[in-house]
């Protein structure tokens, strides 16, 4: 169990943990780092909790001993700065791991660009709802250098460049690096490839579900407590969800930066008074047709939309 009362020499350890990382003094010394696993105030500062999670995975450590729901870990990105994160589950994805959460939509995206040679028409024009075939899902998953993430998931595919989405303020991603280029090769190597179910959608997918391999996810309808797609469970309940308080999500300082550099100030992204909340994608289809997939609303309520909207905010999900 980790301690309250903190001496002065951690409190210097935690200070230069946050401001160094791992070239600070206690990054190097593995008794401090040991004995700052011990420490609530350490694992509490979202900064330092970082580098305390890879020396622990370093070391072979679980994380789940150490951090609890509710924690947040700020993890650096080279395309979106410094994310942070917050513990939405333990031991749910494997023994010993902790399920990270982006506390804010990190970026805007459409889930799928519009398919125009598909033989369904609405995915001809809005884009495709299924999740292994979604660009989100390729993009999230890709370590790839910038303008080579993508490659057709099926015949039909098509990239989301600015002429296939329903445009916002940071939208067509073609050409930018996949998700994964953008994190630490340590950190890469800390993140558990899970197995997730998906719905499938009863018009062209045949309903029912799949089981997908990831790195990087979307969470499901089931996972944030919003209810079972056409009857099927696609996971488990993750113990931060509570009520819509907690499902709520906001702009991070990146999107904020985007729009405010285009002026762009429509679609629950800001107004008059100031930020407010936004929308987020969930790797749901709307079972009832091929197009809408489900989504979070401002209130953290469930909603859809097409597929092809790059209006959503993601909030990417790993498991560490």
């Amino acid at each position: 169990m980790a301690k309250t009362f903190l001496a002065d020499r951690q409190r210097q350890w935690i200070a230069d943990l946050a401001a160094h990382g791992e070239q600070s003094v206690a990054y190097k010394d593995s008794t401090i780092m040991n004995e700052l696993l011990t420490v609530s105030e350490a694992l509490k500062h979202p900064v330092a909790a970082y580098f305390l999670a890879k020396f622990a995975r370093k070391n072979n450590k679980t994380l789940s001993q150490y951090f609890n729901v509710g924690d947040e870990i700020v993890v650096p990105h080279a395309e979106y700065g410094d994310i942070p994160h917050i513990v939405i589950g333990k031991d749910m994805d494997g023994a010993g791991t902790i399920t990270l959460l982006a506390k804010e939509c990190v970026c805007q995206k459409c889930f799928d660009a519009r398919e125009t040679t598909n033989e369904d028409a609405n995915r001809k024009t809005y884009g495709n709802n299924r999740w292994s075939q979604s660009n989100l899902m390729q993009y999230l998953n890709s370590g790839n250098t910038a303008g080579h993430w993508y490659s057709a998931q099926h015949d039909a595919d098509a990239a989301p460049d600015t002429a296939n989405i329903w445009s916002g303020c940071d939208t067509h991603y073609t050409d930018e690096p996949g998700y994964l280029d953008g994190f630490d090769i340590d950190f890469l190597y800390m993140l558990k490839t899970v197995t997730k179910r998906t719905a499938l959608n009863t018009v062209t997918d045949g309903g029912g579900y799949e089981d997908v391999e990831c790195k990087v996810f979307l969470l499901s309808e089931t996972e944030v407590g919003l209810g079972n797609e056409n009857n099927v469970a696609e996971g488990t309940l993750y113990p931060y969800f509570t009520n819509n308080a907690t499902r709520k999500a906001y702009p991070s300082d990146y999107l904020k930066a985007k729009a405010n550099a285009i002026g762009y100030t429509t679609d629950h992204i800001k107004n008059n008074n100031g930020w407010n909340g936004w929308w987020w994608w969930l790797r749901t289809p709307n079972s009832a047709n091929s197009y809408y997939v489900r989504l979070v609303s401002t209130g953290g309520t469930l909603s859809h939309i097409p597929a092809y909207s790059g209006r959503l905010g993601v909030r990417p999900a790993i498991v560490i």
